[in-house]
């Protein structure tokens, strides 16, 4: 009997101990449980709060982007949303503490990273053009237009002489009167262009169709006003100065490489945003979108002279890089600069070169009002595509290929190049439309977006009672 009595204390010792055992394993066990689905729920919050993506953006630009300052109450709304959200899936059992936004990635951080990275994910579904192969295979060995080597013969000539190209110039020693090669006499095109007005130039050629929007965007408002960088790219169509005009034509220096690293942006713009020449959406504040991408100014008018502008420098310098290898369009520059410089002979080579850099803006004006009107123009041209004579006239009109077929590039596709040049703006100016036409498109009593309040990621903390115990959850979460 007394040894069943210890067996029996024995047995009731070992089944408490396994019963205690046992209720350490189901509480930790229901503990654990607790946190994985607490864990579950916040992830499920914090995609219904990913969920509030900006719907106007994705639909008309493809991009996912979380505001901020949704409905214009900050980050306390969105951690409210994730706070609620998650309760309710936890139920009775849980208390959701205070949400707390731990960190965001903005859309402009780190140089637009986020931006970029979805864009080139989403470039391959756009059906963009085939505008940057074209014009790779159109370059190609070409992207320098000019370099000062093509400069070496004047300043070789300039140096000898004794020549100061610009005070000599200044001087008067070198006239603007007209000269004869032989039977002929050629009117200095420097004289042509001061009759032109570069002021108008740009609205002259213009379409008659052109449609420009009344609008003028508030600079302050936009997301651009973080980027400082100026690209400075002009020609003075004077041409009396020779130092400025090797200084004007060879700024432009080489451009393939930067066309082949952002050719996503590039297409993407392309895909998105209108120009002159084609228009792939309708309700935007301005019709010269692209152009703005490149210009940066406040209304259409404005972006589309200056894009004209630097669409005529752009075609100066290559063009004078090609009549500087064409004998005969440069003994016509030299017979009319040695008539020009009778008073002074020595300026003879300084002037020629002045005289074939005013060519070549005249030719630049004629591509230019081509291409604006739906033309395409080669990038390099030879004698047969040459359309203007050395007074202005000759086959300036005259119109060879159109938008789909024939040689050349066409207006969307300079302005790729354009683009191209300073593609660092141009990103941050794909922001600006965005959010000005998104702004546009707002229902009564929408909050308006401001692209600096757009994220593409965010992390989020919370504290969560189970059957009085706490623990801590964090996650991070993106697009």
């Amino acid at each position: 009997m007394k040894d069943r009595g210890y067996i029996t204390v024995f047995l009731s010792l070992l089944l408490t101990l396994l019963l205690l055992l046992f209720t350490a394993v189901f509480t930790l066990t229901s503990y654990r449980n607790a946190e994985s689905r607490g864990a579950v729920a916040m992830r499920s919050a914090m995609s219904s709060v990913r969920a509030e993506y900006h719907r106007d953006i994705f639909d008309h630009y493809h991009v996912l982007l979380l505001d901020a300052n949704l409905d214009g109450e900050g980050l306390g709304k969105l951690e409210t949303l994730a706070e609620e959200r998650m309760q309710e899936d936890l139920g009775e059992d849980f208390s959701v503490g205070e949400m707390m936004l731990t960190g965001y990635t903005r859309m402009v951080d780190n140089d637009l990273e986020a931006f970029k990275e979805q864009v080139e994910k989403v470039v391959p579904y756009l059906a963009a053009d085939k505008g940057i192969d074209r014009i790779k295979e159109e370059v190609r060995g070409k992207d320098r237009p000019l370099s000062e080597s093509a400069f070496a013969e004047a300043d070789a000539a300039a140096q000898s002489s004794g020549v100061d190209g610009d005070k000599d110039l200044k001087a008067g020693k070198a006239g603007t009167e007209g000269s004869k090669d032989g039977k002929k006499k050629y009117k200095d095109p420097r004289m042509t262009i001061g009759l032109m007005g570069k002021a108008g130039i740009a609205y002259s050629i213009a379409p008659a169709d052109i449609e420009l929007s009344t609008e003028v965007l508030k600079k302050a408002e936009l997301p651009s006003t973080r980027y400082t960088g100026i690209l400075k790219m002009d020609i003075n169509t004077s041409f009396s100065s020779y130092s400025q005009l090797k200084r004007d034509t060879t700024q432009i220096g080489s451009w393939l490489g930067s066309l082949e690293a952002g050719s996503a942006g590039l297409l993407y713009a392309g895909s998105c945003f209108n120009c002159l020449t084609e228009k792939v959406r309708e309700d935007t504040v301005l019709c010269m979108e692209m152009e703005y991408l490149i210009a940066g100014e406040m209304t259409d008018m404005e972006n589309y002279k200056k894009t004209v502008d630097r669409l005529m420098v752009l075609r100066t310098a290559i063009n004078l890089a090609y009549i500087l290898t064409d004998s005969e369009k440069m003994a016509i520059c030299e017979a009319a600069a040695a008539a020009a410089c009778v008073l002074f002979p020595p300026a003879t080579p300084v002037v020629k070169i002045l005289m074939a850099g005013a060519w070549s803006y005249i030719e630049a004006i004629s591509d230019a009002k081509r291409l604006v009107n739906g033309k395409r123009v080669p990038f390099v041209k030879t004698r047969d595509d040459w359309l203007t004579d050395f007074d202005g006239a000759g086959r300036a009109n005259q119109v060879y290929g159109s938008d789909d077929e024939g040689k050349g590039l066409n207006y969307k596709e300079y302005l790729y190049i354009l683009m191209a040049m300073n593609m660092d703006g141009a990103w941050y100016r794909m922001l600006d439309l965005m959010q000005v036409n998104a702004n546009s498109r707002l229902e009564e009593g929408e909050h308006p977006l401001n692209m600096l309040d757009a994220i593409t990621a965010f992390g989020m903390t919370v504290d969560v009672e189970y059957d009085g115990k706490t623990f801590t959850l964090d996650e991070e979460i993106g697009y």
